[in-house]
Formats: structure tokens, C-alpha cells, sequence
């Protein structure tokens, strides 16, 4: 079989199964380049291109598994995010682009002390994701990622490692619905991404991921706020004076969140919006303004 001719099956098999119809050919491409080692740059300028038997069967393994519904990035084992390439796999949540609009927030936001030797605490890390990429743009900053999952922790460990971070990054087993361990000092930054999604509207999400994400990454509880009072209520013990706490959160939560931390004794309190100008999680300030 050759490439387009694979790839123009495949295509049309997961449109078939309803997976992703508008990306169908650009999957099958990205799962043939997978299978063959090469990327999609190649499959494109090489459309005549034989395929040996095994990468055959090895590619339409790999159809298979998405036609059942499994997330590509799983099969693929990475994920784009921010400027990095995070090993993903089952067990672990898979990073959304709407995160990076946190990032960004949270970046503009330090501009004054980027070259700082600033402590960042990522609560539920899972993939590493937000930890990674804010560590990867404040060049002396340090963090710690706690996370309950050990699955997604070994994906965690695995990525500081691949991107040279592991130096500057600590993860550490801890469940946040309880007491933290130990933390040796306050930190400048503390994000997080929790489970948000309200356990009355799991069942109604789509079967890639409610069928092979996570569970204890997805469900927020009553509303999808399980979480939230604990991590606003220990934002001030957890942060340094002037230190920023950053929030995740679906649209609808954001302005309780809001309130939330500003009786809580953040300042500045504001939301953040997605690339869809929805909010998408808040920033808020605790103690007095950091020196720059």
C-alpha cells in the first residue's frame, strides 16, 4: 500500500466511526507518521511512497485504536503545548490550548521579576504542563508539582527530564483535598488547573474523553467547585507577600471565584479569557505588591 492511498482509508474509516470528521485526513496523516517514524511534511511530498508490511499493520493498529474513540494524543504519546512537547499517555490529563491563556496571563503579570530566582507551586500538575512551560520562561525560577495520580506524575518527571528541567523542578505525591507536605518555603507563584468539570455533566462528554481520560482529572464535584475553597482558602500560607495565585476554572465558575478570593484578601482580583473571549480562570494577588 502506499501513503496517500493509506491515508485516504484511514480517513475514511474514522469519518465512518465519527471521530474528528473535520481532521480526519490530517489524523491519518499524523497516525501514518507515527507508525512510519517520519513527519507529516514527508507523507505529503512522498504520496507514492511504499509502506513495508509491518509499518502497515503497525499504522492501522494505530486506526483502530482511534476509531474506537482513544484521544490521538495518546496514541501519538505527545502533546503540543505552550512552545513544548509533553509525553502524554494514559493515566494523565491532556493539556488544552485554552491553558496557555493562563500562562500568558500569569507571564505578563511577572514581567518585572522574570529574571528572578522566583518559587512556583503547581497544584495537580498532572503532565507537568503549566509548571513546565512557566519554568521554561522564567530562566531562575524553581518549581514543585504536586499531583495524587503517581501515573501522571511518572509523565511528569519524564518531560522536566526530556526538557532539560529536571534540575529546577520537584514533583512530589500529595492528594490537595487534605494536608500538604511539608514545603520548605512560601512561593512567588502558585497555579492550578484542577478537576473542574461538575459531576453532573461527565456523561455528557465526549466519549474520548470521558471513555479514556482520567476520571479523578475531570470531576469537580457539585458545580465542578470541589477544589476551589481549598486552594483559594490556603492561597495566603501557600504564598510569599505579593505573590500570585492563578485558577483555572470553566466559565460559568469564574465569577465565583472571584469572590471567593477577594474575601479571601486577594487583591486584584481579575479573570482570565480564553482564544474564544470566555472566561477561563482568575488571577488574584495576596500581601503586598512584589518588588521588582
Amino acid at each position: 500500500m502506499r501513503v496517500l492511498e493509506a491515508c485516504t482509508n484511514a480517513a475514511a474509516l474514522l469519518k465512518s466511526k465519527k471521530v474528528q470528521p473535520e481532521n480526519v485526513m490530517l489524523e491519518a496523516q499524523l497516525l501514518l507518521g507515527r507508525a512510519l517514524g517520519v513527519d507529516r511534511a514527508y507523507l505529503i511530498g512522498h504520496p507514492e511512497a511504499c509502506l513495508a508490511e509491518a509499518v502497515e499493520m503497525r499504522f492501522m493498529a494505530y486506526v483502530e485504536r482511534r476509531s474506537k474513540g482513544e484521544p490521538i494524543a495518546y496514541i501519538l504519546g505527545k502533546k503540543a503545548f505552550w512552545t513544548l512537547e509533553l509525553q502524554v499517555g494514559p493515566g494523565v490529563f491532556i493539556p488544552r490550548p485554552d491553558t496557555e491563556c493562563l500562562i500568558e496571563a500569569i507571564l505578563s503579570r511577572l514581567e518585572p521579576r522574570k529574571r528572578k530566582a522566583l518559587a512556583v507551586l503547581d497544584l495537580c500538575t498532572g503532565s507537568g504542563a503549566m509548571l513546565l512551560s512557566l519554568l521554561s520562561e522564567l530562566q531562575g525560577a524553581f518549581g514543585v508539582g504536586l499531583d495524587v495520580s503517581s501515573g501522571a506524575l511518572a509523565f511528569a518527571l519524564a518531560n522536566a527530564r526530556t526538557m532539560g528541567l529536571l534540575s529546577r523542578a520537584l514533583f512530589v505525591r500529595a492528594d490537595i483535598r487534605g494536608p500538604l507536605p511539608f514545603l520548605p518555603r512560601r512561593f512567588d507563584v502558585v497555579v492550578s488547573n484542577p478537576p473542574y468539570i461538575p459531576a453532573e455533566e461527565l456523561s455528557s462528554l465526549p466519549r474520548d474523553i470521558l471513555g479514556f481520560e482520567p476520571r479523578l482529572a475531570l470531576d469537580g464535584g457539585d458545580g465542578g467547585l470541589r477544589l476551589y475553597p481549598g486552594l483559594i482558602g490556603q492561597a495566603a500560607s501557600l504564598l510569599a507577600s505579593g505573590g500570585l495565585l492563578a485558577l483555572e476554572c470553566a466559565s460559568a465558575q469564574a465569577g465565583c471565584l472571584v469572590e471567593w478570593a477577594s474575601a479571601s484578601g486577594g487583591e486584584d482580583v481579575c479573570t482570565v479569557k480564553d482564544y474564544g473571549g470566555m472566561p477561563r480562570g482568575i488571577l488574584a494577588r495576596f500581601g503586598k505588591e512584589m518588588n521588582s
